[in-house]
């Protein structure tokens, strides 16, 4: 899991409504362990990314596609 500190905006993850303290669990299936992962994983012009937005109640699950 890799918890984002800072979206940039006009970025991928601000389109992806993505905002600090959110979890990135896992692309196209395979779980993220750190930003390599990220960086192999998100190498496709396609990919699906679940990642835990932060809550007060513990965050929700969502699944978003990037293309």
């Amino acid at each position: 899991m890799i918890r984002v500190q800072a979206v940039a905006p006009e970025s991928l993850g601000a389109a992806l409504e993505i905002v600090p303290g959110t979890e990135l669990l896992e692309v196209n299936g395979k779980g993220l362990e750190d930003f390599l992962d990220w960086e192999f994983l998100t190498a496709d012009d396609e990919f699906v990314l679940r990642a835990r937005l932060p809550s007060v109640g513990g965050g929700d699950r969502v699944r978003r596609r990037a293309a």
